[in-house]
């Protein structure tokens, strides 16, 4: 990696969700899920770190909170990252942007890009209560205020006692 981010150097292309263990375990199906479709550039920034950013791509199947489906999702993130060689380094960076320790700075492509698809999962499955297809109705019709006609209230009979009116 570090050969490529001296030339700014990019790659593109897939991981299969067997590289993405945290990630797969989120997802309800691999029905219909591909490999993550990915491109990234890597540079040395002006501190010598290691920068990789990019995108990252996936459509997975995930089951959905509010209605209980399983319905489809498409993940699209921002990867912005700094590796760098020690945990004094990260603990410099780690309030300006993301950062991975790798003292060899040698990685995967699987490890950059799993935090960020995690986070860019919908809290939900389908968003927000308009979008999902199968959410349960959440308002009813108001009830009538007039009961209906010759059918007497059982609220009725205790009006009566705490009146002091006899119902016979």
């Amino acid at each position: 990696m570090l050969s490529l981010a001296r030339r700014e150097g990019k790659w593109s292309g897939r991981v299969s969700l067997s590289a993405l263990p945290r990630f797969r375990a989120l997802v309800a199906s691999e029905d219909g899920a591909g490999d993550v479709q990915v491109e990234l550039g890597f540079r040395v920034d002006g501190s010598g770190r290691l920068e990789v950013a990019g995108e990252a791509v996936a459509s997975a199947t995930v089951a959905c909170s509010r209605c209980m489906e399983d319905v489809p999702v498409r993940v699209r993130v921002a990867v912005d990252v700094r590796v760098v060689r020690s945990e004094a380094e990260a603990s410099e960076l780690i309030a300006d942007c993301d950062v991975i320790v790798a003292p060899s700075r040698e990685i995967e492509v699987a490890h950059l890009i799993e935090d960020d698809l995690l986070l860019g999962l919908p809290e939900t499955g389908c968003g927000d209560n308009e979008s999902c297809p199968n959410v349960p109705p959440t308002k009813y019709p108001a009830a009538d205020d007039d009961p209906s006609p010759g059918r007497a209230s059982p609220f009725d009979a205790l009006a009566a006692l705490k009146t002091g009116a006899d119902e016979q």
